[in-house]
Order: structure tokens, then sequence, then C-alpha cells
């Protein structure tokens, strides 16, 4: 939370494909252009300040791992922003059952899928397996996981992880 006058301002686009790696990277980019934009104003204190409005701020506390674990009664959309916004820390996560044990499968990214899930399907339901990804059944909609980690393993696209792993008919938590 910053309320102090504002002596540059630099808006920066948002797109779905964002996450919030790639988002810090631009913001670094356009905080450092901005700076060297501002800065001979700044050394002549010929700046012109602007006071922020307060009603306008918020709060945004420091994220926890917690936060990011995935609750799949949510929408498909939800959980698809969720993935973006925590990759590249703290990463959104679920549970999967590997050999009767629980184990933890970290979501790099993911998509919306065009389908609805059934109301009657468990959400975290994996409905499928594909080359294409693993879709799981949502709160409303179905999610693909296209790139994921599980524990103890290395950042992966999903083909590679189905070499060795099969989530179909499980229920993620």
């Amino acid at each position: 939370l910053d309320t102090g006058d504002m002596l540059a301002v630099a808006e920066c686009e948002i797109s779905a494909q964002d996450t919030g790696s790639s988002l810090h990277d631009k913001l670094m980019a356009l905080g450092a252009k901005t700076l060297m934009l501002a800065l001979p104003a700044i050394a002549e204190k010929t700046i012109d300040r602007t006071q922020q409005n307060n009603d306008d701020a918020c709060y945004a506390a420091k994220l926890n791992k917690a936060e990011a674990k995935i609750n799949w009664q949510q929408s498909a959309d939800e959980i698809q922003r969720a993935v973006r916004a925590y990759n590249s820390w703290p990463v959104a996560y679920c549970s999967y059952s590997k050999k009767d044990k629980p184990s933890m499968l970290r979501l790099w990214q993911a998509e919306v899928l065009n389908q609805d899930s059934s109301k009657a399907v468990t959400p975290g339901k994996v409905l499928a397996e594909s080359t294409e990804g693993i879709d799981v059944a949502t709160g409303d909609g179905v999610l693909r996981i296209t790139e994921l980690q599980a524990e103890g393993k290395r950042r992966m696209q999903v083909p590679d992880f189905l070499n060795a792993n099969s989530l179909i008919d499980q229920v993620l938590t």
C-alpha cells in the first residue's frame, strides 16, 4: 500500500495469457522506462505531483502458499486465472493419489475448455487424458491442465507426465 504522491504514471495491458511472472517482467521494464523519463523533471524539481485518491487504495497482503491451493468448486475460469496468477510463485497446486498415498501436483499452465461439465460430476474429477492435456471437472466448466509438476519432479508438459502416470477417474483435491 503506497499512499504518497504520484510522480509518474504508466499503464500496462494485462493479456489473457499473462502470468504473475510475465506481468512482473512487463512491470519491471515499464517501471524502468517510466523512471528514466521522469528523472530529469525530478532532478530539476519541475515534476508535477498528483495526489492519489486514498478511497481507491487497497491493501495487498503478502502471498502465501496456502492461497495457491486449488478449490475445484470454483469455475474453470477462476481456477485458470489462479494458475496464471500464482505462476511462478507460489504456484497453484492440488493433491492426487499416487500408489494410494497423497501427492502434490503443481499446475503451471491450464486452459478453459468450451464445454460444460455435468453438475452430477464431482468437481476435481479427472474426465480425460490426452497429449493435449488432462481435463478436470470444476464447479462450472472443464479445465485442461497442459503443464504440471509432480512432487519431487521437474516441471513438464502433460504428455511427459502421462508416460509414467495416469490420473483418469481420480478426484483431485
